[in-house]
């Protein structure tokens, strides 16, 4: 890849993948080469013949594109009685034996046999001319699509250069379903979804009271739906909106270049500038609505200005493709050894004080679960995650907490105090399996080459996270200090230092020793719960306590995603589910 970058931001997405040596798509690899050819004309012939090719490797498929400072004659100038002049210094005599050598195409020309275009304005007005490009392998000529594009957006008006966009298709063998509807975070900071969000939930939570048909859980559920759909309704109405917008100032911007097309003066580039700039407003705006998918507005959340701009930055996860599995011998769970487990709780040599029993029950001191704490667990939520199969996520309890988090809390309470087993309801107890692929040359139909986890719903997560907050402060006085994960103010690093000061005694002291590396493989997946729930009456654990892991792990069901698409529900009633 050439040092030089380019000026293009429509392609600035390649960029990545140009950086890296190889990239690869439905089994083929590519190449993209930036360029940004020199601004002297003398200098061109020697950049495309001696800087570029090097960039061009001949076995793969190229994407070339960038500003290439030149064109092939007056038909890539917008004014048609002037001349080219130094604009051809280095097509003819440099970038015209790249394109011939490695059969590049121009993905504008092959489109627009006969038409004119410009992606560049002099700083007269008087001319324009199409100095940006998408130059592709012969073999890809095929799959572009007619959405690519000559004269995008206006790169930061009032540049001088204008987007160019490249649309390929790639063949593919999956059929890909919607997928689960997430919450637009965006609509947080819409004021009239909100103001109808406002009013629409404390009259359905009146318009609907509990009896014998209709249980706490039950509504609850059923105002979830309704929050869904009045989020849908205005999510279709604001793209309705957008579409009209966008459609009215296309079609202005569209009669103003036709018109600076037909008569290049100062007048009437000024005229279309204006018009674009409205449309590049518009297309702004919808981008700050993509952003806020990744994370809500700081000054209503706490948004601190370096997590916001670190986490829209994320590069975004390749969708994982499965496009064929090998079953059987996957994994089958074996019988529990009940002598096995009794010997085990028998040589506990470790109970809980009174006094850690007791904070272990929460703040109620029944085990039941205050708003107080709710309120806490979601404080402690991390931001931009993402919800489980109902698409709620943390961001919109934040936002209507205050309306929200009563019937959450009464919807718990009625659970712990419930005989019924069990007792949450269903959407809160189903998880959304993902599958994330292992990388590394896995093999893709191996099973093994996934790494599952559950993506679990936000009003279940904070039920959890609470019970979570009670236990882990007294864990330590049951678990023993060389377990040193997955406990609060216990860092897994002190094992490894731990064992490397022990080979370094060994060495000093000259002893002999030997170190043994077990692993317990898929932990998560092979815990029995019922041995969880013994294991917390066996150190102390209150019956609060125990009653909260019991209801958390009681009724719980999952669908796998793939492709796009989900799984029937079937029963979890094994493993400890790993969430994002």
């Amino acid at each position: 890849m050439p040092a030089r970058a380019s000026c293009a931001a429509c392609w600035a997405a390649w960029i990545a993948s140009a950086r890296s040596p190889k990239s690869f798509l439905h089994g083929h690899s590519y190449t993209v080469a930036s360029v940004y050819a020199p601004a002297v004309a003398a200098e061109r012939p020697a950049y495309f013949m001696q800087e570029l090719p090097p960039s061009l490797p001949a076995d793969r498929s190229l994407l070339v594109g960038g500003d290439f400072k030149c064109i092939a004659g007056q038909q890539d100038m917008l004014d048609a009685a002037g001349q080219p002049g130094q604009r051809t210094q280095g097509y003819w005599t440099g970038l015209r034996h790249v394109e011939t050598d490695y059969q590049l195409y121009d993905v504008w020309r092959d489109l627009n046999a006969d038409g004119r275009a410009f992606t560049h304005i002099a700083t007269s007005g008087q001319s324009a001319a199409r100095l940006d490009r998408w130059l592709i392998s012969e073999h890809l000529r095929a799959r572009v699509s007619a959405d690519s594009q000559a004269t995008g957006q206006v790169i930061g008006y009032p540049e001088d250069h204008l987007g160019v966009s490249l649309c390929l298709t790639a063949p593919r063998s999956t059929c890909y379903g919607a997928a689960a509807w997430r919450m637009p975070l965006h609509l947080l900071d819409d004021q009239p979804f909100c103001d109808r969000l406002t009013e629409e939930i404390p009259a359905y939570l009146t318009a609907h009271p509990l009896g014998l048909e209709l249980s706490r859980g039950r509504r609850w559920e059923d105002l979830k739906r309704h929050i869904k759909d009045i989020a849908l309704q205005r999510s279709w109405a604001l793209a309705a909106q957008r579409r009209a917008s966008q459609t009215a100032l296309e079609s202005d911007s569209r009669a103003a270049l036709t018109q600076y097309t037909s008569s290049p003066s100062a007048a009437t580039l000024l005229a279309w500038l204006d018009a674009h700039h409205l449309l590049q407003a518009l297309n702004a705006e919808a981008a700050k609505g993509a952003a806020l998918q990744a994370g809500i507005v700081w000054q209503y959340y706490g948004e601190q200005s370096t997590f916001w701009f670190h986490h829209l930055a994320k590069e975004r996860q390749s969708r994982t493709e499965i496009k064929a599995l090998r079953t059987g011998g996957i994994f089958a769970a074996r019988p529990v050894s009940q002598p096995a487990q009794a010997e085990l709780l028998e040589a506990l040599d470790k109970s809980l004080t009174p006094e850690a029993a007791a904070t272990a029950e929460g703040s109620s001191s029944d085990g039941s679960i205050p708003i107080t704490e709710l309120e806490a667990a979601l404080r402690s939520m991390p931001r931009g995650k993402a919800p489980g199969l109902d698409g709620i996520p943390y961001e919109f309890y934040q936002r209507f907490w205050p309306l929200v988090g009563g019937e959450l809390t009464a919807v718990l309470l009625d659970a712990f105090t419930s005989p019924a087993s069990p007792a949450l309801p269903p959407s809160m107890l189903q998880g959304r399996i993902i599958l994330l692929y292992k990388g590394k040359g896995a093999d893709r139909a191996s099973p093994a080459s996934y790494r599952p986890i559950t993506l679990l719903n936000t009003d279940y997560k904070l039920a959890a996270r609470t019970v979570a907050s009670r236990l882990g402060p007294v864990l330590r006085q049951v678990v023993d200090p060389t377990q040193t994960g997955f406990l609060p103010k216990r860092w897994v690093g002190d094992n490894v230092l731990a064992h490397l000061e022990e080979i370094s005694y060994l060495q000093d002291t000259q002893q002999p020793g030997v170190i043994v590396f077990r692993d317990f493989e898929k932990a998560f997946d092979r815990l029995d719960r019922a041995w969880i729930e013994q294991c917390m009456a066996a150190v102390g654990f209150g019956a609060g306590a125990q009653r909260w892991v019991r209801i958390l792990h009681t009724g719980t069901t999952a669908r796998v995603a793939f492709n796009g698409w989900h799984t029937d529900a079937f029963p979890e009633d094994r493993a400890i589910p790993k969430d994002m």
